[in-house]
Formats: C-alpha cells, sequence, structure tokens
C-alpha cells in the first residue's frame, strides 16, 4: 500500500535521499513512483529552505528594532556630553521674566541676544518664571544655585504681578526668614510699568527690594519703564548702564583689552583729517 499520510511522505523522502527504495515503489510501475517521489523530496526543500529563509529574516527584523533605541540613547547621550562640555567653564546668566503682553519677554530676549554677541564665552538663557520651577519648593533650590540673573517684570493692574509670574512673586515675597541666602548671586532688575497707576512698578521695586535683602548683589538701579512715555527709551538706559557691569564680570582681561584698544583706535580714526 502506498503511503497516504505525511508522516509516510517524509519517510519515503527520507528513504530516498539514503539510496534505498521502500517495497511498495519496487515491481510494476516503481520507476513512475519513484520519480514522483523525486519530485515531492525537491518541493519538500524548497518549502523548508523558503521557511528557513523567513525565520532568519523575522530574527534579523527583531534585532534591527531592538538595536535601534540603544543606538537612539547613545546619540542622545552623546548629544548631551557634547553640550555639557561646551558648557564647561563658561558664565551661565539667567534672565527671567514675567511678562502679560509680551513685552517684557520681548526685551528679555532682546538683551539676551545682544549680549550673545557681546559676550562669546557666556551662556545666557532665558527663562519664564512660571517655567522655572514645577513645584514652589524648587523656586530656592534653583535660585540659590544662579550667580548671575537679569529680571524683567511687569507690574500688571492694580499693582499685581503678571500672570506667569505670579506663583513666584508670591512664594518671593512670603519668604521674609529665609535670611541671607542669595549672597552668592549678582543681579538686576528691569520693570515695566505705567506712571497713570498708583502702583507704578510696583513688583520691580519689591523684587529689586527683597533681593537685596536676602543677600544678593544689585549691578544697577532698578529700572522703572514707564509705558505711557517711550518704554524702549527708558530699557536702552538702563541696558547702558548695565554693560560695564556685565564687561566687568563676563569678560576677561584680554577681552578688556582688545575693547580699550578697539575705542582708541576709533578715536584716532576719528581725529584724523
Amino acid at each position: 500500500m502506498m503511503m497516504d499520510s505525511a508522516a509516510g511522505a517524509v519517510e519515503l523522502v527520507a528513504a530516498l535521499l539514503r539510496g534505498r527504495v521502500p517495497p511498495e515503489l519496487a515491481g510494476e510501475g516503481a520507476e513512475g513512483r519513484a520519480l514522483v517521489a523525486t519530485l515531492a523530496a525537491a518541493v519538500l526543500g524548497c518549502a523548508l529552505l523558503v521557511l528557513w529563509r523567513r525565520a532568519a529574516a523575522g530574527k534579523k527584523r527583531k534585532r534591527e528594532v531592538a538595536a535601534t533605541p540603544a543606538g537612539t540613547q547613545v546619540k542622545a547621550r552623546d548629544a548631551k556630553g557634547a553640550e555639557e562640555a561646551a558648557d564647561d567653564g563658561r558664565k551661565k546668566v539667567a534672565v527671567f521674566f514675567g511678562t502679560q503682553t509680551g513685552t517684557a519677554e520681548g526685551f528679555a530676549k532682546a538683551l539676551a541676544e545682544e549680549a550673545k554677541a557681546r559676550y562669546d564665552k557666556a551662556i545666557f538663557k532665558v527663562v519664564d518664571l512660571d517655567d522655572y520651577a514645577a513645584e514652589d519648593e524648587e523656586y530656592e533650590d534653583k535660585l540659590k544655585k544662579e550667580k548671575l540673573a537679569l529680571f524683567f517684570v511687569a507690574t500688571y493692574g492694580d499693582g499685581e504681578p503678571t500672570d506667569n509670574a505670579a506663583r513666584f512673586y508670591k512664594w518671593f515675597t512670603e519668604g521674609n526668614e529665609r535670611g541671607a541666602w542669595l549672597s552668592d548671586l549678582e543681579y538686576a532688575v528691569f520693570g515695566l510699568g505705567n506712571r497713570q497707576y498708583e502702583h507704578f512698578n510696583k513688583v520691580a521695586k519689591v523684587v529689586d527690594e527683597l533681593l537685596t535683602e536676602q543677600g544678593g548683589k544689585r549691578l544697577v538701579p532698578v529700572g522703572l519703564g514707564d509705558d505711557d512715555q517711550c518704554i524702549e527709551d527708558d530699557f536702552n538706559a538702563w541696558k547702558e548702564a548695565l554693560w560695564p557691569e556685565l564687561d566687568r564680570l563676563l569678560r576677561d582681561e584680554n577681552d578688556v583689552v582688545s575693547a580699550k584698544i578697539r575705542i582708541l583706535g576709533q578715536h584716532f580714526d576719528h581725529d584724523q583729517p
């Protein structure tokens, strides 16, 4: 009897590959049956080859997928390391802003951009006061690590801080028991207000006063920007007073000498007929 099960077909193919002809293939028609069995073996071999290739390809894809996140993580770590290396040894300046209409933020970014061109060995970071700390307790932990900070704060409504500065202002004004904990901080404050209101630049004045009371060193008098006149002029005047202080803090001796040479050269060129 011919083998009609899958197991029988496998046994038949195995026998043929070993060079043995099973009894059922002998006798009349044995040659034809042998040919069929040979073809069956070839088909089975091709099927097994296809299955093996598919399994190998699947394993390769899994290895590639597993390797992708690790590679990405390595690149991210390398990028972070490169950024930290670039920042190493460079002085950092935090530029905070509290704004309602965007003017204080605009001034903060304008000064930071100008300062970046002026002080290539310093890092200026513009920071929204509300984003500076996720929780109120973090304000103290972060602020006491700052060495140099500039504050651009607007007074809104009836002497109130802007929405994005309200949480910081509440925390800062209610923490008078901290003592002189900001002794490492040097700072400057520019306020934005309107003299038509009773509490003109109240927020800037309060922040400036409390920074000094809690140990901070004031670089220049608080700037009182008046939106009722020309607040841009007020900003520019305050900024011009600030530059010499930042020069002292952010420029090394070689930078100062180079700047003096340039100034002398400009005067010399100006005096020539």
